[in-house]
């Protein structure tokens, strides 16, 4: 019948890519762009230094790629943008430290490249503080962008975050099948002194040379004790 629509839905399924998800952008800088101002301010305070700023944008673009290649909702996990224009009044802009040289901030690079790693692995904890001296399971999720199934050992350590030996330390061996996902529950002991701290958790993938990948999480660990083994 002429001007009849054929059945079925209006748009077939299709791949989505993500990019521009964190919203986060300095100059060079390290001053916020025009629509990231406000963002620091909450975060950090007006007073922020530079390397404050720049260190927070590395910390949380880090934990969003993860978030999403975890999950595996998109085909692709792309940030915006590797280079940019620098502009007064730009609401966006790149991580390099000197583009001339095309040398990354320190801080971009050591968080991105540990995101984008092939096997890609996300700790589901952002609590700020937790009690010393508790029991914990800590959520880890791993996706494998290799075409192999990926095999070795994970690691979960909690690290003076100035510095320092491991004050508690666990592992396990973890699989994950090629182009694929895997999830696992490990416990691990909150240290027994107060401060501030570096939750790692690492990737070990033998005879691959960009291994381990590794997840950061910074904790302020507080007086006072807790029971039983939560997960968050």
């Amino acid at each position: 019948m002429k001007g009849r629509k054929p059945p079925g839905p209006p748009f077939a399924p299709h791949a989505a890519i993500i990019n521009e998800y964190d919203w986060l952008w300095l100059h060079r800088d390290g001053t916020p762009t025009v629509l990231a101002q406000k963002v620091y301010d909450h975060l950090l305070g007006k007073d922020a230094t530079r390397d404050q700023r720049v260190a927070l944008n590395a910390y949380l673009l880090a934990g969003l790629t993860e978030f999403w290649r975890a999950h595996r909702q998109y085909a692709g996990v792309m940030y915006l943008a590797y280079l940019d224009a620098d502009l007064p009044y730009a609401f966006t802009c790149d991580n390099f430290q000197d583009v001339q040289r095309l040398e990354l901030e320190p801080h971009f690079a050591d968080y991105i490249q540990e995101a984008f790693k092939p096997l890609g692995v996300y700790v589901n904890f952002w609590q700020p503080e937790l009690p010393a001296g508790g029991d914990r399971r800590y959520r880890v999720m791993m996706v494998n962008d290799a075409g192999e199934p990926a095999k070795g050992r994970l690691e979960l350590l909690w690290e003076p975050e100035s510095g320092g030996p491991a004050v508690a330390r666990t592992e396990r061996p973890f699989e994950v099948p090629a182009i694929g996902q895997a999830s696992y529950e490990v416990p691990l002991a909150t240290p027994t002194q107060e401060g501030r701290y570096l939750l790692k958790v690492s990737a070990f993938w033998d005879g691959k040379p960009w291994s381990p990948t590794m997840a950061r999480r910074k904790v302020s660990v507080t007086p006072g004790p807790v029971g039983g083994i939560r997960r968050n």
